[in-house]
């Protein structure tokens, strides 16, 4: 007859707990998913311990509590489970958790070194090409019509090389520069230009001056005529000139003489006109035709009136 066994798991020495947790949890007729969910695992991290594949899990710390709380849950010895585990998985061992860590930085810094490797080759790819571009513009800009020459002047103006007297070109000059020698023989050096003669001044054009013009003579106006009044008897005389100012005014005996004073026309009232006399220039007037009966009355422009 067999020996009854006890419900007390052992754990042998030199194997990973995985294998012990998973037959409790099956023995005690827990699911894989409620177990996760009581040590808020997911369900393949609880796989992972199971299998003692501790490379897809965190730290060695964090390990060693599940490892911990799952003995727990199970009713194994949660000292014995985590010696079990330390056993199995030393530190520094390929199957340590922290490991990975190590080794994830490790190959990132090598992928980084690559990364920047790479970079660092592209760079230099394109820093070439870009160089090499440019050298190819430049000799094509110096090869293009117009652009700028690689040596010397632009101007294609040619070195003359002078010999010492009685030195010759060596044959190779002679030879290469003969084509060159023949055309400056062949060609007559340019006739001095002959010297122009003297322009031959120019004849004077006499100019003929006009005549001065005859000086105008400006005819003088002639002198006013002088008009005077005589009287040969007693008579009364009005005369006024042509402002209207009285020249003349009242009653004169005989012998009275007066010459006309002021602007003319002048206006004339004489009352004995049979002792009185106009005289202009000397030339005495015919008063009758401006006799009214009673008096004369006349207006005299000796301007008019002169003969």
């Amino acid at each position: 007859m067999g020996v009854e066994q006890n419900n007390v798991v052992e754990l042998p020495v030199g194997r990973g707990p995985g294998e012990r947790l998973r037959a409790a949890r099956t023995a005690a007729g827990l699911t894989a998913q409620g177990v996760a969910d009581d040590l808020h695992l997911s369900v393949e991290m609880l796989e992972a311990l199971e299998r003692d594949d501790y490379a897809r899990l965190p730290g060695r710390v964090f390990v060693r509590g599940y490892l911990r709380n799952y003995a727990r849950l199970v009713d194994l010895p949660a000292d014995a489970v985590v010696a079990a585990f330390d056993a199995h998985a030393p530190e520094g061992h390929a199957s340590d958790p922290g490991m990975r860590t190590v080794v994830s930085a490790r190959q990132i810094r090598s992928q980084a070194r690559s990364s920047h490797s790479a970079v660092r080759a592209v760079t230099w790819i394109i820093v070439l090409a870009l160089a090499a571009l440019l050298l190819i513009w430049w000799q094509g800009y110096l090869e293009w019509p117009g652009g700028p020459t690689p040596s010397g002047d632009a101007s294609g103006d040619t070195t003359t090389i002078v010999l010492p007297a009685g030195e010759t070109a060596p044959p190779s000059v002679q030879r290469d520069f003969a084509p060159l020698l023949q055309d400056e023989k062949a060609t007559p050096p340019p006739a001095p230009a002959q010297e122009r003669s003297a322009p031959a001044p120019a004849t004077a054009v006499p100019v003929a001056t006009p005549a001065p013009a005859p000086a105008q003579v400006t005819a003088e106006p002639p002198p006013a005529p002088v008009v005077v009044l005589e009287l040969t008897g007693r008579s009364w005389v009005e005369i006024l000139d042509s402002t209207g100012s009285f020249k003349l005014n009242g009653t004169f005996d005989r012998g009275f003489r007066k010459p006309f004073e002021g602007e003319p026309p002048y206006r004339v009232a004489i009352g004995n006109y049979n002792a009185a006399r106009l005289l202009v220039d000397g030339k005495a007037m015919d008063l009758l035709p401006h006799f009214n009966g009673r008096l004369v009355r006349l207006t005299l422009d000796p301007r008019e009136s002169r003969p």
